[in-house]
């Protein structure tokens, strides 16, 4: 993710795995930004995650999900239903975080 560094909390696998997402201007000193406190709540690999978020500022569920197409084509569904303290502020630039950082990634995927 762009601007964004992922810290594992637990040595887990799984289940029960927390994580500590901080994005902000300087993602590897965790300066300027806001750290995203998560627990995996469902874990189906290598189709499905969902996760609890419950940090301080945001707070809600989300869930990745990977449907085959045929061939070799996948769908990618990444939602998430964040509240909190500053949620609605951050949502548009959550959003225009989420599109490029998709858009790089296919990009990369097609090379």
């Amino acid at each position: 993710m762009l601007a964004t560094r992922v810290d594992l909390i637990d040595d887990r696998n799984g289940e029960g795995t927390k994580i500590a997402a901080f994005t902000g201007l300087f993602p590897r000193r965790g300066w300027v930004g806001i750290w995203d406190l998560m627990e995996v709540t469902s874990w189906q690999p290598p189709h499905r995650c969902e996760v609890l978020h419950y940090g301080r500022w945001l707070r809600g569920s989300g869930y990745f999900e990977l449907t085959a197409l045929g061939g070799d084509q996948t769908r990618f569904t990444w939602s998430e239903e964040l509240s909190g303290a500053i949620a609605a502020l951050l949502k548009p630039g959550l959003a225009i975080g989420v599109w490029l950082s998709l858009r790089r990634f296919g990009r990369q995927l097609a090379q």
